[in-house]
């Protein structure tokens, strides 16, 4: 007799998508991927992937905002590297907009944090 898969193998699969998604991101050299883009290289359907993610607690901008988070303090520790360029790098056309979501993730305004992570 077969039986359903357990609440904890499709949490488990679920929660792989998301890991999987946090490689995809980090990966990606220039740019950052789409949700068709994720859902391509995934195998399914946007709606999907949306829908794993959801089950998970977890959702793509979510996930989007953490790689950019990880990749501009690693680009702020950077001393070469301008605002403005770490900005444009991130794919902020304004780096204004780069300097709130800044602030809003880690408490402090990106020229701060590189003073403080300069010493």
């Amino acid at each position: 007799m077969r039986r359903a898969p357990s609440l904890n193998s499709r949490t488990s699969r679920s929660v792989q998508i998301a890991e999987r998604v946090r490689e995809l991101m980090h990966s990606a050299s220039g740019r950052y991927p789409t949700t068709e883009d994720l859902a391509d290289q995934l195998h399914m359907s946007v709606r999907t992937l949306k829908r794993k993610l959801a089950e998970q607690g977890s959702g793509f901008r979510q996930l989007l905002n953490e790689a950019k988070r990880f990749d501009a303090v690693e680009l702020l520790c950077e001393q070469h590297l301008s605002i403005e360029q770490i900005a444009l790098e991130l794919g902020y056309a304004d780096p204004a907009n780069f300097t709130r979501a800044f602030s809003r993730w880690t408490g402090k305004t990106p020229s701060a944090f590189r003073k403080a992570h300069s010493a």
